[in-house]
């Protein structure tokens, strides 16, 4: 399975409200938002793929979804609003590492005490991840998506100042989560 597909799973094991991080057009959240029983909410920046998640939406008459507008490093809702918070195919488009740190924080802090956080990202010791994002960098340095990696502590470290620890780890892309090119990761409050 690929980032979306594991993260999905592991959703399925949850309940309650769980809410996107960087939701785009909704290939996520519309899926699962018809395959359970969660109540979901949507959240993004970026307005042409918010105005497509709205629109699906609207056309999937999908009631157990709501979608607002807001960034990652400012989620507007009360400490422990979540029981889940998801941030997929999002963490490697921030503009920088404390961009990331920063919105880890704030995705630990809308969550429950007993909550847990599902995020995936790019591994900064897969070798093609490295390449590619070089070259695309190389290639159009004027774009604004920095295409960010990151090595496994640096994510186990963001997450521990947020108050979390890794529960689980799914290698994406190789069987070993080491040179894997992705990871998604399960992250709950230490008891």
């Amino acid at each position: 399975p690929g980032v979306r597909e594991k993260a999905a799973q592991i959703c399925k094991t949850t309940g309650g409200r769980l809410l996107e991080v960087g939701c785009g057009d909704g290939l996520f959240l519309l899926p699962l938002a018809k395959a359970s029983k969660l109540r979901l909410v949507g959240l993004d920046v970026f307005d042409p793929t918010f105005e497509e998640a709205k629109r699906r939406v609207r056309e999937q008459k999908i009631g157990n979804v709501s979608l607002v507008k807001g960034k990652a490093q400012s989620l507007p809702y009360r400490e422990g609003a979540f029981d889940t918070v998801v941030c997929i195919n999002t963490l490697n488009s921030l503009q920088s590492k404390a961009e990331v740190a920063g919105a880890i924080a704030e995705m630990g802090r809308i969550c429950k005490q007993e909550g847990c956080l599902i995020l995936d990202f790019r591994n900064e010791k897969n070798p093609w991840m490295r390449y590619r994002f070089k070259w695309r960098k190389d290639r159009f340095p004027e774009s604004k998506l920095p295409q960010l990696t990151f090595s496994d502590r640096e994510m186990r470290d963001m997450l521990a100042a947020a108050g979390f620890e890794v529960k689980q780890k799914h290698a994406i892309g190789l069987p070993i989560a080491r040179w894997a090119p992705a990871l998604v990761i399960r992250a709950t409050r230490p008891r």
